[in-house]
């Protein structure tokens, strides 16, 4: 009944420009996912809990100072994209690049150096544990490759080129990780080798951004319009927003390896991935829609702009509700696949899953908000949200362990999604949130 309810109003929406835009992207992010999970399952199959609880730990300090050290400059990049594609500006968008380049990559190797030089104080002293420091010395080569994967990217999204920009932020590394495993998996028995592996996938999907994006922009001409200035006015809350979402995402992880053990923050990294096919409608949505917004903006194109905000809340939620009812239905099922010791993080894995469902409900707040011109009120909220999930977590993961953070993400997640609804709903009068068979939707 449920499922010819979904086809139902799905039908209704078959004809939008953005269903059909969405097969392409959602195809591409559902191989990724699976290649991930693949990865995911091969590693912790072959090295444990623990070993993949080091690894996990890792990727979060290699990804939080990728998101330091691109100084929002990805974010800004879609939106100059966006803008200056649609009136044919392209010499424009390759100015912007070399400017923020110029500052991405000096930055990001002096990064490398210092954390290559403290890793073994940073895992004697931070995490107790020296294992550690060979994870650090091959993940910190990461930095560079990461920072450029972000940047190119998201100006290939901006630039209407989305099936390049989902290949390169969840297919690619993924992919090249796999082949690299079947490769290696029976000549090595040290953990040490899914680091390597990562490094050396990341290090091949920046060589083909960067030849995408040099395939695209770099034969025009640069038309010097756009000072550092202007670039860093837009970049700069943007910087803030992503720093926020970084911490926000992986404060839970990171205080887990603190206050908890490896096999803990294991078993809750398998429990977020889970908790992340809830959320895959929302992302191959917004990796479609935020471009769409930020053209129809620059252009005073309001009513477009509240028919693509209303149209893709619809399409996330139908799109979402089967994912995440699968999951709250099996969890333990799921879980196993991984292995029986995963299956501890049953209520973990509910839990993060019901606050991945409300961020979906709520639609593509976040995108709206920053390629509309709040980028600056959108950092003002990610940072309120962050401040309350650490000191929840800090509060419950002493009591209850991973349990403790998923209800620290489940509170804060909801709080942050409410209030960018409220706001987007009072200055624009769109309703950005949408829930199924409370009303029948108007999709014209």
């Amino acid at each position: 009944m449920l499922l010819e309810s979904l086809k139902e109003k799905l039908v209704k929406i078959k004809q939008e420009d953005l269903l059909k835009q969405s097969i392409g992207p959602f195809i591409l992010k559902l191989s990724g996912l699976a290649l991930g999970y693949i990865f995911t399952y091969i590693s912790s199959k072959k090295y444990g809990a623990e070993a993949w609880g080091d690894f996990s730990l890792i990727t979060t300090i290699i990804l939080f100072c990728s998101y330091i050290f691109k100084l929002g400059f990805d974010t800004a990049l879609l939106k100059f994209s966006a803008e200056y594609n649609i009136q044919g500006k392209i010499g424009i968008i390759k100015d912007i690049y070399v400017k923020m380049i110029k500052i991405a990559i000096p930055i990001s190797i002096i990064a490398t150096l210092i954390i290559i030089l403290k890793s073994g104080e940073i895992a004697t002293h931070i995490f107790k544990n020296s294992d550690l420091q060979p994870f650090l010395f091959y993940g910190s080569l990461a930095i560079l490759p990461n920072v450029m994967i972000f940047i190119n990217s998201e100006g290939l999204r901006g630039i209407g080129k989305i099936k390049e920009y989902v290949f390169l932020q969840s297919v690619g590394v993924y992919l090249f990780s796999v082949l690299l495993f079947l490769f290696t998996f029976f000549n090595y028995s040290e953990s040490l080798i899914i680091i390597q592996i990562y490094l050396f996938s990341n290090i091949i999907i920046f060589i083909v951004s960067t030849y995408w994006w040099y395939q695209k922009v770099f034969k025009h001409i640069i038309s010097t319009t756009t000072s550092i200035k202007d670039i860093f006015k837009v970049s700069f809350p943007m910087f803030w927003s992503n720093i926020m979402l970084v911490i926000f995402g992986w404060t839970d992880t990171l205080l887990l390896g603190i206050y908890s053990n490896e096999k803990m923050v294991g078993i809750y990294n398998i429990c977020l991935k889970l908790s992340f096919l809830v959320i895959l409608p929302l992302l191959i949505i917004n990796s479609i829609i935020g471009p769409q917004f930020a053209s129809y903006y620059s252009t005073k194109d309001f009513l477009n702009l509240k028919k693509s905000a209303t149209n893709s809340s619809k399409l996330i939620i139908l799109l979402t509700l089967p994912i995440f009812l699968v999951i709250i239905l099996f969890p333990k099922f799921i879980l196993g696949i991984f292995g029986e010791e995963f299956t501890a993080g049953i209520s973990i894995v509910l839990f993060l899953c019901a606050g991945q469902f409300i961020n979906a409900l709520c639609g593509s707040t976040d995108i709206f908000l920053q390629m509309t011109g709040n980028e600056k009120l959108f950092r003002n909220i990610i940072i309120a949200a962050t401040a309350i999930n650490i000191l929840l977590n800090l509060i419950l993961i002493p009591k209850y362990a991973g349990l403790g953070s998923a209800i620290a993400s489940f509170i804060s997640l909801t709080l942050w999604k409410s209030v960018s609804v409220i706001y987007i709903k009072r200055k624009f009068n769109i309703t950005m949130i949408f829930i199924p068979y409370l009303k029948k939707p108007n999709l014209a």
